[in-house]
């Protein structure tokens, strides 16, 4: 291995690490937000209301985020979003009142969109062979954040309801001491843009983005599939709860099975099967055993039933957003690299804020509607990975 090699490994699994702890960060909220949050009189209407604060404040952020990256490097943008982060958790272990909550959870909304900026850094250190690859091993670090979080919030919930958030601070600290003093900047100088900042920010991006050639058509493509998985969410909490009667921990065994599960296919299989079969058939694979998953699932009425259909939903689903990225990267300019993946991301936060609310809805009338709304989404999502695929290979231009 060449030292410039030995680098970018190490640049990758910097980046690994600080999807863990933003991943870990959010799986250890999972089985304390309700407990937690009920001390200061917020009632799970609200408690709905500050997960949508957060995900409106990541969808601002999150783009602005990526296009700083491409101006002004991704090293200091990283360093900027994971400190934020560790201050995020930090108010929250210190929170004394409801407005504190909320300043916790939307500071780390603004300073936490850092995956566009984790998804350009592997797009600055790997070919196009290797990309999926990688997009690959994020996800599956995100998967092991979300398997051992809530075992480690159970845990140390414990000791007190405050020590999870500390611990997650602590980690946090940890990521940007490493990204300031041992990541290397992975952008070079003259691929910098010179945007004037009012340009920032601003809503015709993710407009006109959507009529870019073939990368139009992948946004979309990205916004339907988070769109149907958090109408899913919802269905899944009320069946769970409230059909299978399942406890806390049964259902916290659950979300670690679709972490494994994720983990397993998107850090060892992913990388071959891309070699083998290509990124579009995949793609569509995965949106069609999801589908399936999703109408099995609501179709359940049994505790048997329900796991195999979990478990084929976990198989499925691991292949969509790494390879939806990989997609975006592939067919995006190197110095543009940032930029959409922070579009990208922000159109993954818009589908959280409106998916809980739709599958909400839904579940109100019958649990078992927001299984099937969110397979009809994907009926969409299907029809435009067929249309994907037939524009594969007419506009790639990061090669």
């Amino acid at each position: 291995m060449s030292k410039k090699q030995h680098s970018n490994q190490t640049i990758l699994w910097i980046i690994s690490f600080i999807a863990i702890v933003n991943a870990l960060g959010y799986g250890i909220i999972i089985p304390l937000q309700f407990s937690y949050v009920a001390r200061f009189g917020i009632n799970t209407f609200w408690v709905g209301v500050l997960f949508a604060a957060y995900s409106l404040a990541q969808f601002i952020s999150t783009p602005i985020i990526g296009r700083l990256s491409d101006r002004f490097g991704r090293k200091p943008m990283l360093a900027y979003s994971v400190a934020g982060t560790a201050i995020s958790f930090l108010l929250m272990a210190l929170a004394h009142n409801a407005l504190m909550v909320f300043i916790a959870r939307i500071l780390d909304g603004i300073s936490g969109g850092n995956i566009s900026v984790a998804q350009a850094v592997i797009s600055d250190t790997t070919d196009h062979k290797e990309r999926a690859k990688w997009f690959g091993i994020l996800g599956a670090s995100f998967g092991m954040g979300f398997v051992f979080g809530p075992a480690i919030g159970g845990a140390l919930s414990a000791i007190s309801l405050q020590a999870p958030f500390y611990f997650a601070a602590f980690i946090s600290v940890i990521a940007t001491i490493l990204v300031i003093f041992v990541l290397q900047e992975t952008q070079r100088k003259d691929a910098r843009e010179k945007k004037p900042v009012a340009k920032l920010f601003d809503l015709r991006h993710l407009v006109t983005a959507l009529f870019e050639p073939y990368v139009g058509l992948v946004l979309i493509a990205s916004f339907i599939a988070s769109f149907a998985f958090s109408i899913f969410i919802l269905g899944f909490q009320a069946f769970t709860n409230d059909v299978l009667k399942l406890s806390p921990t049964n259902i916290s065994l659950l979300f670690m099975m679709f972490g494994v599960i994720g983990l397993v296919m998107q850090g060892a299989g992913l990388g071959k099967m891309v070699k083998k079969f290509h990124e579009v058939p995949l793609l569509i694979m995965g949106t069609v055993v999801t589908l399936l998953s999703f109408i099995g699932m609501g179709a359940s009425n049994t505790f048997t039933m329900f796991i195999i259909f979990s478990i084929v939903l976990a198989i499925g689903n691991s292949f969509l957003a790494p390879i939806i990225t990989a997609l975006l990267s592939k067919h995006t300019k190197k110095e543009d690299q940032g930029g959409i993946m922070g579009i990208n991301q922000s159109y993954v936060s818009l589908a959280q804020i409106v998916g809980p609310i739709i599958g909400g809805v839904l579940a109100t009338i019958s649990v078992h509607y927001s299984f099937y709304g969110a397979a009809g989404v994907l009926v969409f999502m299907l029809l435009l990975t067929l249309i994907i695929a037939r524009e594969s290979g007419k506009h790639v231009i990061n090669l």
